[in-house]
């Protein structure tokens, strides 16, 4: 009996104990990248959602700590861990662009597809619509190399708009982004679009080198993880892609 009380009084407490390992200068935020369908913005709301916002805030919470979200394209996220004032993101750990000594969680949040699209019609010069400061797994360097001209945007949607519009013969992308983007009202996919899945890739939670709150942030995910056996924190569906923030 004792035993289970010391239990019992131990999960009940492990809350609280984060949160004062927590306590020190301003509270945790969250860097959320505009990333459909993980983060979108909502314009009713006038605020980010998405299952990325909603399963970080169910594990923080479930720690019994309270985060704060800030929104933005993934290189201002990146200035903003430099800068201190973004603790932890969510992305892959090949992204050349993030800030030196970013620390990961064990556990992957979830998996993507890289994708490259393309306009079977378009005769002309190997353009190529992708995201400023993603590396795409090492794609983006393999397609230099093999003679396409990169065409950056801030983010996933000015990328995709562009090559839906003709402007750039190819695309490459995400998956979870171009779905989410064929699934909005009105919206069809070109009918001499083909689509080719170059490679997978895990995304984790990466934390700032500089966050005061990096040890309470990778102490708190691992245990979640490890409490519940999760091989990822998260497994998107086809329900995100026309309902993020369901």
């Amino acid at each position: 009996m004792r035993i289970w009380h010391w239990i019992i009084v131990s999960c009940l407490v492990v809350g609280q104990c984060y949160a004062q390992q927590a306590s020190p200068s301003r509270p945790i935020t969250f860097g959320a990248v505009l990333f459909p369908p993980n983060s979108v913005w909502d314009a009713d709301k006038q605020a980010c959602v998405g299952h990325v916002i909603r399963e970080t805030r169910r594990i923080l919470t479930a720690a019994g700590l309270e985060v704060d979200v800030v929104c933005a394209s993934a290189l201002r996220i990146y200035r903003l861990m430099e800068e201190g004032e973004v603790d932890f993101t969510v992305n892959v750990k090949s992204t050349r662009a993030m800030p030196e000594g970013t620390l990961f969680s064990d556990t992957p949040y979830s998996q993507l597809f890289v994708e490259l699209y393309s306009h079977s019609e378009d005769k002309g010069s190997d353009v190529i619509a992708g995201i400023r400061g993603y590396d795409y797994d090492g794609y983006r360097q393999i397609l230099i190399n093999s003679g396409f001209t990169f065409i950056d945007l801030p983010n996933s949607l000015d990328a995709i708009d562009m090559f839906l519009r003709g402007r750039a013969k190819h695309l490459i992308s995400y998956r979870g982004p171009f779905q989410y983007h064929l699934h909005q009202p009105g919206q069809q996919q070109p009918l001499d679009a083909i689509g080719q899945t170059l490679t997978t890739v895990d995304t984790f939670y990466a934390i700032a080198a500089n966050s005061p709150h990096k040890a309470v942030l990778l102490k708190v995910l691992s245990d979640y993880a490890e409490a519940r056996g999760f091989d990822y924190f998260y497994q998107p569906s086809e329900q995100d892609w026309a309902h993020p923030n369901d």
